[in-house]
Order: C-alpha cells, then structure tokens, then sequence
C-alpha cells in the first residue's frame, strides 16, 4: 500500500527528471515491491481524468450530429474507464517481451516505476487543456493547439526519463518512447470507434 512518504519523495522524483535532472530517478523504490505499488499511482490521476472525459464528451457532441440528451454517456465512460486501464498496463506488458531481446531487461523495473509515477505529471499538460476548454476558458481551436504543445512536453519528459531509466541506449530510448505514444493512439482511436465518436 502507497504511504504519503512514498508518494511525496516519488512525486518529487518525477518533478526532478521533469526538470531534467536524472538524479530523480534515486527517489523511485525499484525493488519489486516498489515496482507492484507504482501501479497505485493511477489512483493520483483520475482527479484529472474526470474532467478530460467532460472536455472529449463535449468535443464528441461538437463533432457529431447528435445531441447531449441522446449522447451515449453510460457507454463512453464505461468503455473510456475500461481504456485508461488497458492503457495503464499495455505498455509494462510490450516492453517485458521486448526487455530481453532490446537489452534492457535489467533496467526494466526502474523503466515500468520511473513511468508510472512520471505519468501523474505527464498527465498534468494533457488535462489542463481540456479543462481550460470544459470551463469555456478555451475555444476548441485553442484546445487543440495547447494540447499539440503538450504533446511536444510530454514526449520530451518520457525522454528523459526514459533515457535516466534505462542508462542510455538512444535507439533504444527513442524507439520505446515512439511505442509508449503510439500504444496510446491506438487505445484513444479503439475506445472512439467503440463508442462510435471516430
């Protein structure tokens, strides 16, 4: 179970290599136990995916020609809730088949930790669009723009940490970055055609 130690020293870790600096990675607990109980961090971030599905179910009725009263609500939440989920774990689950035959399956631990705290932040540039554009702070055009940027922000975060995780490896690096983002696309894109808003 997370403590509000590890939660502060990790968070502060991932604020470190947001910043940059590798050294954050020494405040991630890499041992197994370490490495089951960073998959908790989700539990930070649903605050903040709350009002991202308000934002994209406003986008959707936007986009398409169908009302609010006749939006498929129970759908799009059950199967967005069942999407963040999938998301959570598909890219733990690629890179342990790939860990032994890329090289870094020695470093695969502190890689799946550094990313699971990392993404409470990394989700921080995503969301904030979304909200600003819930609120009416921010047009759709808007939206879209600042969530382009964040997109530049938070690739360039997983990066980092990618690269403070594994010791280097640039290929390496860059190529698990690419299928961190892509795996992404494609649950976002699986989950609108399930709900039938792509």
């Amino acid at each position: 179970m997370l403590t509000l130690e590890e939660i502060a020293r990790s968070l502060t870790g991932a604020w470190l290599l947001m910043k940059g600096k590798e050294a954050g990675m020494r405040a991630f607990d890499v041992s197994i136990d370490g490495f089951w109980r960073s998959f908790g961090a989700i539990l930070l971030m649903l605050p903040l995916y709350l009002p991202t599905l308000l934002a994209q179910r406003a986008v959707s009725i936007e986009m398409l020609p169908v009302t609010a009263a006749d939006f498929p609500d129970g759908l799009f939440f059950t199967v967005s809730a069942l999407g963040i989920a999938v998301d959570w774990i598909a890219f733990p689950l690629v890179a342990a088949a790939i860990a032994g035959p890329l090289g870094f399956s020695q470093r695969y631990i502190p890689l799946i930790v550094a990313r699971n705290w990392t993404s409470v932040i990394a989700l921080v540039p995503y969301a904030l669009p979304q909200i600003l554009y819930a609120l009416g702070i921010a047009s759709g055009q808007m939206m879209m723009l600042l969530t382009l940027i964040a997109v530049g922000i938070v690739l360039r975060y997983r990066y980092v940490v990618t690269k403070a995780a594994l010791g280097g490896q640039t290929s390496v690096v860059v190529g698990l970055v690419a299928l961190d983002f892509v795996l992404g696309l494609f649950l976002s894109e699986l989950i609108g055609q399930m709900v039938g808003i792509t």
